[in-house]
C-alpha cells in the first residue's frame, strides 16, 4: 500500500521512485498496477528480465489481470508480435504490457506507469547484437516521454539507482515487512567443510539438510 500511496495517488507527471523490497514480491508492483488500471484508460508498462518471464509467474498475472494483459518476450511468434503491436495502438481501453527489455520499442500510448522489475539485472544491457542500449535507462526515458511515472523495483537495488535515491533525485520507498506480515523462513547454516570432513555428506547434501528435507 505503500507504493500506491507514494506513487499511484501523487498526481505529479514524471514521478519516479526506486521500491527496495526485504524480500523480492510482485505484490507492490501488482496492486500499483491494479490502482492505475482501475483509475484511468492509461496504460502500463513493465520491463522484465528474460528470466522472471517464468510460465508460473504469466499464469498468475493473467487470473488478476485477464485480457487487459499481454505479454511480449522472444519466444513470441511474428504474428502474436504484430497482434500486439496493433493492440498497443488501436486499443481504446487500458493495458498492462508485461514484456523483456526489448518492449520499450513497443508503441505505447497514454502510458501512465513503467515499472522495471529487479532493476539492478545486468541482462538489462544489450550488447550484441546492435541496437547496444540499457532497458532500464529507456524504460526511464520513455516514462519521461510520455510524462509517466516509474517504478524500479528491487530487493538489491544497483549502486547508482540507490545513490540518486539517497542524493534525492529518485523517490524511495523502503519495504521492510513482507506481503500480509508473513515471517521470514528460519534459516539454518551448515558447514559443508566441516561435514566432507567428517564424511558425513550425503551425495552434495549436509545431513542437516537431509533430515529437514526428509521431514518436509
Amino acid at each position: 500500500r505503500r507504493v500506491i500511496l507514494s506513487v499511484g495517488n501523487e498526481r505529479k507527471d514524471g514521478e519516479l521512485k526506486l521500491v527496495r523490497e526485504r524480500i523480492k514480491t510482485y505484490r507492490s508492483q501488482i496492486e500499483a498496477a491494479n490502482e492505475f488500471l482501475a483509475s484511468s484508460k492509461i496504460r502500463i508498462g513493465e520491463i522484465d528480465d528474460e528470466i522472471a518471464l517464468t510460465t508460473q509467474m504469466t499464469q498468475r498475472l493473467k487470473k488478476i489481470f485477464g485480457p487487459q494483459m499481454l505479454i511480449y518476450h522472444s519466444k513470441c511468434s511474428m504474428n502474436e508480435r504484430v497482434e500486439m503491436w496493433h493492440r498497443i495502438l488501436q486499443e481504446d481501453g487500458p493495458l498492462l504490457v508485461v514484456g523483456v527489455r526489448s518492449s520499450v520499442f513497443l508503441p505505447f500510448t497514454r502510458l501512465g506507469l513503467v515499472v522495471v522489475d529487479e532493476e539492478h539485472e545486468s541482462s538489462y544491457k544489450q550488447s550484441e547484437p546492435a541496437p547496444r542500449y540499457h532497458a532500464r535507462n529507456a524504460a526511464l526515458m520513455l516514462a519521461k516521454m510520455h510524462h509517466a511515472k516509474a517504478i524500479l523495483g528491487s530487493a538489491t537495488p544497483s549502486l547508482e539507482s540507490y545513490t540518486k535515491a539517497r542524493e534525492g533525485r529518485y523517490g524511495l520507498v523502503n519495504l521492510t515487512q513482507r506481503y500480509r506480515d508473513i515471517q521470514l523462513p528460519e534459516i539454518i547454516l551448515a558447514d559443508i567443510n566441516e561435514s566432507k570432513r567428517k564424511k558425513e555428506l550425503v551425495a552434495m547434501f549436509t545431513p542437516t539438510l537431509v533430515e529437514n528435507m526428509q521431514a518436509c
